[in-house]
């Protein structure tokens, strides 16, 4: 596993009427800060790649579909720089959490999928 990845449960909350699942809270320990909150729609067999991220601390969920993200670690200061990693994300068990930056990463999935991505900055260009 790469430094600084960290897979966090998505709680959920389910009773005979649906669920309810919580991402993010403002209180929870990995919290950082809120910068907004998007969601993209993945077309099967599509591929987005790769993103490299300086600043912000990526959250991600998969409320619909699956996705898989593939990590890399291009850090020259971590002990696991150059390390592939590969995480499949589906509704609704689980979210990886970016807890370091300077991350490049790239999903690909084989299905119609939605997911969240909430990160702690926004920078406008």
């Amino acid at each position: 596993m790469i430094e600084g990845v960290k897979i966090t449960p998505l709680r959920q909350i389910l009773d005979e009427r649906g669920k309810v699942m919580h991402m993010l809270r403002n209180n929870d320990a990995h919290f950082q800060s809120f910068g907004e909150i998007y969601f993209s729609c993945v077309y099967p067999g599509a591929i987005k790649a790769w993103h490299l991220h300086k600043e912000m601390t990526l959250n991600y969920a998969v409320p619909h579909g699956e996705i898989k993200l593939v990590l890399y670690d291009n850090r020259e200061e971590s002990g696991t720089q150059g390390e592939i990693q590969e995480i499949f994300l589906t509704h609704p068990r689980e979210f990886p959490r970016f807890l370091r930056k300077d991350f490049s990463h790239d999903l690909i999935t084989s299905q119609s999928s939605l997911f969240q991505q909430l990160p702690d900055i926004v920078k406008l260009i």
